[in-house]
């Protein structure tokens, strides 16, 4: 009875250090040199696959399973200078102020933003016409709730992704979400992945076997390496997809064949 009592208390207790360990995170706010709040700045912990993006407050919140210290924290918008704090404790919020860039450096930014830009434009309609020609398993458990579109980390759409906001699709109102890693991906509708590590895939491939949710990866490496329904590629300067049956089949996602038409089959 004592070794049993033991063996209980010593669980509980790995348990407890388990869940604080999980519960790990950076939060704070990001302002412009003027004090204004900024939405839709991309926060990432450097070296690692956590991030997120400021709301529309400017705030913002990572959470990782465990946050080394110090850890380099970076911040990046469109029209802004990139911005990098070393983050000494995970006790007291953070408040970051970002700068716009001068004329110049935007004039020289100018032609590979415009490139990015019109590739992720694209990529976001992609995106919309995905989720408009396949089906859920559970479809009508939803009808109901919004339409939630979560992003994993980095934000390569910028702003245009808040655009979707004012969008129904499948008839339900879409909300952004933003979540710092895989073990944040819960009952999302939709979940993109821009430029996953090895370390993040394979954490999909645990985080999603089973889920009802339509997944897209984006620039992943190698190609055909993601555990996910669709997957962006660029040939020729041009967007193309690739999209994976089996993992479709097993995630409860039915793929229309007007869009199968359009994909590299997998």
């Amino acid at each position: 009875m004592k070794k049993i009592f033991i063996s209980l208390f010593l669980s509980l207790a790995l348990s407890i250090i388990t869940i604080n360990a999980q519960t790990s995170k950076i939060t704070g706010q990001v302002v412009d040199q003027s004090g204004a709040q900024l939405r839709g700045v991309n926060i990432m912990i450097e070296d690692t696959y956590y991030g997120t993006i400021s709301n529309d407050l400017g705030e913002f919140r990572i959470v990782a399973n465990t946050i080394a210290l110090p850890a380099k924290v970076s911040f990046s918008r469109q029209g802004y200078r990139p911005t990098t704090l070393q983050v000494q404790s995970t006790e007291n919020a953070l408040r970051v102020e970002m700068r716009k860039v001068d004329a110049a450096v935007t004039a020289n930014a100018a032609s590979q933003e415009a490139q990015e830009v019109s590739e992720y434009r694209m990529k976001l309609n992609f995106v919309k016409q995905f989720a408009e020609r396949v089906t859920w398993q559970n479809a009508e458990a939803r009808e109901n709730m919004p339409f939630v579109i979560a992003v994993v980390g980095y934000n390569p759409f910028g702003d245009d992704l808040f655009a979707f906001e004012s969008l129904l699709i499948k008839g339900r109102k879409v909300k952004i979400d933003f979540i710092s890693g895989p073990r944040e991906i819960s009952d999302q509708d939709v979940v993109f992945i821009s430029k996953p590590s090895k370390k993040t895939l394979e954490e999909l491939k645990g985080v999603l076997a089973q889920k009802n949710i339509l997944t897209i990866c984006d620039h992943c490496e190698p190609i055909g390496a993601a555990p996910t329904v669709f997957a962006f590629d660029m040939q020729d300067g041009k967007v193309r997809f690739s999209a994976n049956t089996t993992i479709a089949q097993s995630a409860g996602i039915t793929i229309s064949p007007e869009l199968l038409k359009f994909a590299t089959v997998k």
